[in-house]
């Protein structure tokens, strides 16, 4: 397994243009996640089984100027706000190059 280069950097932008899934979004390591892959302009699609505590972090990816990212829910209850322009009901999962994690 290759390690991180300790110098190592990311460009603000190296997400641009990529979807990502964050299962657990609303977690301790989820909400990390979700927020430093937003961070790096992925859009990011926050899936978790507590509808009101994902709205939260929508909101706060959104508020700081972050890809607009969008939820799709885990519960069934959930399944009565589908019409919500935040509940996104199909997305495209892709995978980070490993040209993207150089250094160079």
């Amino acid at each position: 397994m290759s390690s991180v280069p300790e110098n190592f950097n990311p460009a603000p932008d190296m997400l641009r243009g990529k979807t990502i899934l964050v299962t657990g979004a609303t977690g301790g390591y989820g909400k990390a996640i979700s927020l430093a892959l937003a961070g790096h302009g992925a859009t990011v699609v926050l899936l978790a089984k507590n509808l009101r505590l994902v709205e939260g972090l929508y909101d706060e990816i959104e508020a700081a100027g972050f890809p607009v990212p969008a939820i799709y829910p885990k519960s069934s209850s959930a399944s009565s706000c589908m019409t919500s322009s935040r509940i996104m009901p199909s997305w495209r999962i892709t995978s980070i190059p490993s040209s993207a994690l150089s250094t160079g």
